[in-house]
């Protein structure tokens, strides 16, 4: 297998396919008592669902998106959502203050649509 054919993404499409229901990521964010499970198909359908979202806005290879998210799974969809397109995603966490977001957005080269 090839370091193309091993990427996360190939891996999560691969999943999706043959385990469909199996558990991809476990996201106690709203608390440890009441978890979200998100099997490998709901994860592929949101990842490819956020790159068709982000491709609509004009979103390309080598961009960099800068993402303004709580610490939760949220950032999967954020994270591989550009992976798919072939961009970047820069995270900062929602509770930064919007000064604090500025300045890395600025640095690397992330762009506002």
């Amino acid at each position: 297998m090839s370091v193309a054919d091993s990427s996360i993404l190939t891996s999560l499409e691969h999943h999706a396919i043959a385990s469909p229901n199996r558990p991809f990521l476990l996201d106690v964010s709203g608390g440890a008592a009441h978890p979200t499970v998100w099997s490998y198909a709901q994860t592929h359908e949101i990842v490819e669902g956020g790159a068709a979202g982000l491709q609509e806005l004009g979103v390309s290879g080598g961009d960099r998106v800068g993402l303004r998210l709580a610490n939760s799974s949220a950032l999967v969809d954020g994270l591989l959502g550009p992976m798919r397109l072939g961009a970047s995603g820069v995270p900062k966490i929602r509770q930064d203050s919007l000064e604090s977001l500025l300045l890395p957005v600025a640095r690397c080269g992330s762009c506002v649509r």
